[in-house]
């Protein structure tokens, strides 16, 4: 295509049709579709950009129209969702730290923490989407911060693939979508990534799931010397933590789980493990009050949202049955270890331990790092909803556009230096450090 320079959307389409026959002897016969949605799907960067091009160049053939966007993200006007197309980033071109668990850290093949944001690899892999936009690929409500929204680009067949959860974007196929239209999760694509035993071409997702900072906690002045009232305290923690605890966190009470004429559980085989069935009257309560959004129901109404270790068996039985078809060819790769990810542990290979949302730093140390307001959370790289603006998503928009930032190396440079960079990485791998010491010494 690149060589071709200008064509048509029908010569466009040839193309990519010609292009996955050879490259892969023939192997998705007619339903070339499989190479991006199927189960034995391997598409790469390359190829979504070829069928980003057929897409945008095909607008009339697709929705009546030529208003068809190509990437876009949730809510163009949320910075906490226009930062999935930074995310999505990384996972396309194999980058480490744009979906940290904290801030854009993450553990290196070396053992120690590296910040994405002091990373020539990072920009590089901005430029590339910089260089989607220039060529149309990404929606113009990204690129103009509009109001529009992901129910308003899906429900009028307008943007064709986003970056999101499974199950509270997948409940579009129950009211929104065209008759014969499917939208569904689809594999991550293969990307050359470095996990320290050399460039290799495989599937790696960043995008997991771990433990969020708030918790409980048992003050000293709360108990003072009263020895039973500790124990109390504790055996409520436990609590939590058990087998019980955990479905009780996950489901709620009794009354939301389906049961036997015994009393006891109906049960599922989720991931290998026998877990509750929801009640059918928590599932039509799930609609009546939060339209299927699992999501809102368990925060607003069910009030599972206390940071302890939970199920997903509960969100699992909530997402719609096209959302279970995409997130099963998922679970079915991560169980074959086609798709790679994070550990919750101390990794045998370090790359591949995902770093903790929270790190032992002093007060001291955390008022020196809120002091470095370049890299703090409400700084130049926020990712909250409210936030004015981030500057890899700027970046994404305008290419480089500050001065002394005209290139990745110059960028890198500005973060590590200027804006207190390494003596940020310096702070939070000390703590990092002592971590390890600690949990090493138990």
């Amino acid at each position: 295509m690149n060589d071709k320079g200008s064509m048509t959307g029908v010569e466009a389409v040839n193309m990519l049709r010609k292009y996955i026959d050879d490259t892969y002897e023939g192997y998705y016969g007619t339903t070339r579709s499989d190479l991006f949605c199927g189960q034995n799907a391997a598409w790469d960067a390359d190829e979504l950009v070829a069928l980003l091009r057929c897409v945008v160049a095909n607008a009339q053939t697709l929705n009546g129209t030529d208003t068809i966007q190509g990437l876009f993200s949730r809510e163009d006007n949320n910075n906490q969702r226009r930062v999935d197309m930074f995310r999505f980033a990384g996972t396309l071109f194999g980058v480490r730290g744009l979906e940290s668990r904290q801030d854009y850290l993450y553990v290196g093949n070396d053992g120690v923490l590296h910040d994405a944001r002091q990373e020539v690899d990072t920009y590089k892999a901005i430029e590339k989407m910089n260089a989607l936009v220039k060529e149309g690929l990404i929606s113009k409500s990204f690129i103009d911060n509009s109001e529009e929204k992901s129910e308003t680009m899906l429900e009028n067949d307008l943007g064709f693939m986003h970056y999101d959860y499974n199950q509270t974007q997948t409940l579009y196929n129950e009211t929104k979508l065209q008759e014969g239209e499917k939208y569904m999760a689809a594999m991550v694509p293969v990307a050359r990534w470095n996990d320290g035993t050399g460039e290799q071409f495989m599937r790696f997702t960043e995008s997991w799931r771990s433990v969020k900072t708030d918790g409980w906690g048992i003050s000293k002045a709360g108990v003072g010397d009263d020895e039973n009232k500790l124990n109390a305290a504790l055996r409520l923690i436990d609590f939590a933590y058990s087998e019980e605890g955990q479905i009780l966190m996950s489901y709620g009470p009794d009354a939301f789980i389906k049961t036997n004429a015994d009393g006891s559980y109906v049960t599922f085989d989720f991931n290998g493990k026998a877990m509750p069935v929801i009640a059918d009257e928590t599932y039509k309560e799930l609609w009546d009050k939060a339209n299927g959004n699992y999501t809102n129901y368990a925060r607003q109404y069910l009030g599972s949202t206390l940071s302890f270790a939970k199920s997903q068996a509960f969100e699992y039985q909530c997402t719609h049955e096209v959302g279970k078809e995409g997130a099963g060819y998922i679970s079915n790769a991560i169980a074959a270890g086609t798709i790679k990810h994070p550990l919750l542990a101390l990794a045998e290979n370090p790359w591949y331990t995902s770093v903790p949302t929270v790190l032992p730093n002093t007060k001291a140390e955390n008022d020196q790092i809120a002091g470095y307001t370049e890299l703090s959370t409400k700084g130049r790289f926020n990712q909250s909803k409210d936030g004015n603006a981030n500057m890899l998503v700027d970046m994404i928009v305008k290419g480089y556009s500050e001065d002394g930032m005209s290139n990745a190396e110059e960028t890198v440079k500005m973060v590590s230096e200027t804006w207190n960079g390494k003596q940020y990485l310096k702070l939070k791998e000390q703590a990092w450090q002592d971590l390890v010491d600690y949990f090493n010494s138990l």
